[in-house]
């Protein structure tokens, strides 16, 4: 069972995922990068900080997976 932070910074990441695939996919993107840009950057900082923690946390440790990133959290 992961620990509450880890399901927040999933959540997080799942957001900014979406943000940024609306913005891929707009109408405006054409025209302008910029606002995709600005999402695809803040989507990787969400997966950075869920990377970040699952190094640390004990929950999100499998055995056998170490090493491995995982969003299935």
């Amino acid at each position: 069972m992961p620990c509450l932070p880890c399901k927040d910074l999933n959540r997080v990441f799942v957001l900014a995922h979406k943000h940024y695939d609306m913005a891929r996919n707009s109408p405006f993107y054409l025209v302008s990068t910029e606002i995709a840009a600005r999402m695809q950057v803040d989507m990787e900082r969400a997966r950075t900080a869920l990377f970040e923690h699952q190094r640390a946390c004990m929950s999100a440790i499998v055995p056998g997976t170490i090493g491995q990133n995982s969003l299935a959290n």
